[in-house]
């Protein structure tokens, strides 16, 4: 199925882009208010791990979805987190794809930014911050996608 994903065409990417801009910011205003110190302190694990892998100039897609479920386990509802990793799972070659030309980097900015909100108990601006990530990460995946094709069509003045 993760192959399939790839394959889409731009503008078919919109559905499931659409999708986590619904359930994730959602998800972090949940973990604003319920996280506990244990779900924080994994939400920070995972965050430094994301760190370690950049360091090493790893593509850090698993890392960023080890954050994306630690948020949705301090959510404390098993349903939004199976969705998620679903989602998350569909969407790799996409979200890998995201993480090319600086999204790594400015995906770390983001989830510190909302590990802050939810340490802080804000849950409008975890939700907030986590729909700017999201609409980060999707600019960053429809460049990519423009990238790839623009590779792959020949220019009007070849033969």
């Amino acid at each position: 199925m993760v192959q399939i994903m790839s394959a889409i065409p731009r503008n078919m990417m919109a559905e499931p882009l659409e999708l986590r801009k619904i359930i994730e910011p959602n998800i972090a205003s949940l973990a604003a208010k319920r996280a506990t110190e244990k779900d924080i302190k994994h939400i920070e694990d995972c965050i430094k791990k994301q760190e370690e892998a950049l360091k090493k100039n790893d593509i850090t897609v698993k890392e960023d979805s080890a954050i994306h479920c630690a948020i949705a386990k301090a959510a404390n509802n098993s349903m939004l987190l199976v969705l998620l990793e679903t989602l998350h799972e569909l969407l790799y070659d996409s979200r890998r794809k995201s993480h090319f030309g600086g999204g790594s980097e400015t995906s770390i900015g983001d989830h510190l930014k909302i590990l802050d909100a939810i340490k802080n108990k804000e849950s409008s601006k975890a939700y907030d911050l986590m729909l700017e990530h999201l609409l980060h990460t999707e600019r960053q995946i429809l460049l990519n996608i423009d990238e790839d094709i623009r590779k792959k069509t020949p220019k009007s003045n070849e033969k």
